[in-house]
C-alpha cells in the first residue's frame, strides 16, 4: 500500500493505492476502528502506473496536490 495523509482545516484526507483486495481489506479495518470517522470514500479508476509507487507515507504540500492534479479532493 502506498499513499499520503493530508491534514487541513481540521480534516484528514488519506489517499491510498495498491492492490484492490489490499485496499478493500485496509478500508474495512479503518472503518471498523472507532478512532476513524470515515465521511466519504472515493474510488478512482485503476491506473496503469501508480502515483506513489516508491513511497510508504510522506508529507504532501499544497504544491504537490496541484502537481498531481488532486486539488479537487480538498
Amino acid at each position: 500500500m502506498f499513499g499520503f495523509l493530508e491534514f487541513k482545516k481540521g480534516i484528514f484526507l488519506q489517499y491510498l493505492e495498491g492492490p484492490e483486495n489490499a485496499e478493500r481489506t485496509l478500508m474495512k479495518i479503518i472503518k471498523s476502528d472507532n478512532h476513524h470517522g470515515v465521511k466519504r470514500i472515493i474510488y478512482l479508476p485503476l491506473l496503469a502506473d501508480r502515483f506513489f509507487c516508491d513511497w510508504h507515507m510522506m508529507l504532501i504540500t499544497q504544491q504537490r496536490f496541484v502537481y498531481f492534479g488532486l486539488t479537487d479532493l480538498l
